[in-house]
């Protein structure tokens, strides 16, 4: 009952902390006095909530490395992290766009035998742009995959954020190449650089839209409406 007791007012005076980051340096000082005794008394004091607490006030104040340390410190003294822990964790190292910590973390998440949840898929996806390298999309839906959660509305939500945001993307890349001229080869490259893109509506007649409707259909490209090779026979 001491230990619990304990435990509710460390943990209080931690959570008033992340309200008042210029307390963090002294709660984490006392954090570490109460490891040292614990140790020493048998009696347990922290716990998952107590760490988990200080690193967010950490992440609060931008010291990101400090609140890595958090992770080490809580291992070290027997306080095995949850998927909060990792969540927070990864959550600060993409707004960072530290993209190498970023599956570190989601690797060291692995090792403790943790699976990603809808939470950490969706953090994971914050880190993908327009620009993201195929590779980087391919391990982030090899990522959901592993997922034993179903999936949820956050998930679901960030997922078709990402694939709008790309095809908008698409859209002004097609848009930069036609006012530029680019040749009719590279526009057609553009459209299909998307493995997932199955179907497209070119436009409605004119000669751009019929000089790209037989280079997508060559790429096994759905050109919906009456297709150039069907107005070429009929002509």
């Amino acid at each position: 009952a001491r230990g619990a007791l304990e435990n509710i007012v460390l943990n209080t005076a931690l959570a008033a902390c992340v309200r008042h980051p210029a307390a963090v340096p002294e709660m984490h000082a006392l954090l570490e006095e109460v490891a040292v005794l614990e140790a020493s008394s048998g009696v347990a004091v922290t716990d998952v909530v107590s760490y988990n607490t200080l690193m967010k006030a950490f992440l609060k104040t931008g010291q990101v490395d400090k609140a890595r340390q958090m992770l080490v410190e809580m291992i070290e003294a027997g306080v095995p992290p949850n998927k909060v822990t990792y969540n927070e964790l990864l959550n600060a190292l993409v707004m960072a766009k530290d993209r190498r910590g970023m599956w570190a973390l989601v690797q060291e998440m692995s090792k403790r035998g943790m699976q990603p949840n809808s939470v950490t898929c969706s953090i994971i996806l914050k880190s993908l742009s327009a620009t993201s390298d195929p590779s980087s999309v391919a391990r982030a839906m090899e990522l959901i995959d592993t997922m034993h959660d179903e999936m949820d509305e956050v998930l679901w939500n960030a997922l078709r954020a990402k694939r709008d945001g790309a095809v908008r993307q698409l859209r002004l890349d097609i848009k930069d190449a036609l006012s530029h001229e680019t040749p009719f080869d590279g526009i057609e490259r553009l459209i299909v650089q998307a493995e997932t893109c199955k179907q497209a509506i070119v436009s409605v007649g004119g000669q751009i839209p019929n000089n790209l409707a037989l280079p997508l259909q060559r790429n096994d490209v759905n050109v919906l409406g009456r297709s150039e090779s069907t107005r070429l026979n009929s002509s």
